[in-house]
């Protein structure tokens, strides 16, 4: 790792993990740049904008959307992000293509990043996401075929995502079904020593 600047920090677990929220807590803490995929992509089809049409359909079936469409938002955020601030990954990469495309970003513009696993339980998973949805309203969690999708689609990919990241000697798995604040220390007393 370069000693200068700080790596990047990809928030990384299941649906329900509360990836987002540890994302949302450490950004502030960082005072760093958040890159949430969801909520980009959330965005992108809330705003009707030409060609993300097809991006409904992969979320509501639970189903990963398209590297051409998730590489070229990364690109744009990391090219628009000041070069002195940490960005925080959540929801991205998802699967070892995506892992691929981030790394020759990151080149691209210098930058380095370590993955943190807020590890689960899928049952537990399976209980938070069903119960987000009824308090937040989240669509995409409300079907629990959908949900069960959305878990099977993060086991798949999760072995050889965290691999990566774990051969790289850039890997930091927290247990993930902790309160909040415990999980969110945990990975702060794990990024802060870097």
């Amino acid at each position: 790792m370069n000693s200068k600047i700080k790596p990047d920090i990809i928030i990384y677990g299941g649906p329900g993990s509360g990836k987002s929220t540890q994302a949302e807590l450490l950004v502030k803490k960082l005072h760093a740049e958040h890159m949430n995929m969801g909520e980009l992509l959330r965005d992108a089809v809330s705003r009707k904008r030409a060609g993300w049409q097809d991006v409904k359909k992969y979320m509501d079936k639970g189903g990963l959307v398209p590297e051409r469409i998730t590489s070229q938002l990364v690109h744009n955020f990391v090219a628009k992000a000041p070069k002195h601030r940490q960005i925080v990954f959540d929801g991205y990469p998802r699967r070892l293509l995506q892992i691929k495309l981030l790394q020759k970003v990151q080149d691209k513009f210098k930058r380095q990043a370590i993955m943190v696993l807020v590890d689960l339980p899928n049952k537990v998973a399976k209980e938070r996401l069903i119960s987000r949805a009824k308090i937040e309203g989240r669509l995409d969690d409300a079907n629990p075929k959908t949900v069960v999708a959305r878990i099977k689609v993060f086991q798949e990919r999760a072995k050889e995502v965290t691999g990566y990241y774990r051969q790289q000697k850039a890997l930091i798995k927290i247990n993930g079904d902790q309160l909040v604040e415990k999980v969110a220390r945990d990975i702060w007393e794990m990024v802060s020593a870097l």
